[in-house]
């Protein structure tokens, strides 16, 4: 494919202006901290679009947690890279979940409540096709501590949720 030499221009001056906002330098080093550490790589303008969203989202009360092949097994991972990471809520609030599934297995995010030996499923988000995303809205009531998993690999892809008072 051949551009014009005005194309390149704007091009660069889209760059350049995500850059100077700060947008685009915390998701170029985000990425190359992820190729380091992790061996999870950006494949796609889908996934450099998903951690734009990510960082501008940060103050909305948009959790994003994405399915990933990491060292062999599947786990879910945010932004920073964190694997399975400890979620903060605030109780009372209606966060938006939003997860991406680019691996080639189905996924799907449950939240429970577990007191003693009584687990209570309180939410979960609807099957995660491969190469698909899903978005569901979730609220808790009360402060406490909630647990997430996927529902097809629960022994990998699992983590905890604190939930404490505004």
């Amino acid at each position: 494919m051949k551009f014009k030499p005005a194309v390149y221009g704007l091009i660069i001056s889209f760059i350049v202006v995500l850059l100077a906002g700060g947008i685009l330098s915390p998701f170029l080093i985000h990425a190359s901290q992820l190729n380091k550490r992790q061996n999870i790589s950006i494949h796609s303008i889908a996934d450099i679009k998903s951690w734009i969203l990510d960082i501008i989202s940060a103050d909305n009360h948009t959790i994003i947690l994405n399915a990933a092949e990491v060292n062999k097994a599947y786990r879910w991972v945010n932004s920073t890279g964190a694997i399975n990471p400890t979620l903060q809520m605030l109780s009372n609030k209606e966060y938006l979940i939003k997860t991406e599934n680019p691996t080639d297995e189905q996924h799907q995010l449950i939240i429970e409540k577990i007191n003693g030996n009584q687990i209570t499923e309180i939410g979960n988000g609807d099957d995660i096709l491969p190469q698909k995303n899903s978005i569901f809205k979730f609220k808790s009531i009360q402060p406490g501590e909630l647990n997430y998993h996927c529902r097809y690999h629960p022994d990998y892809m699992k983590g905890t949720i604190k939930v404490t008072q505004q």
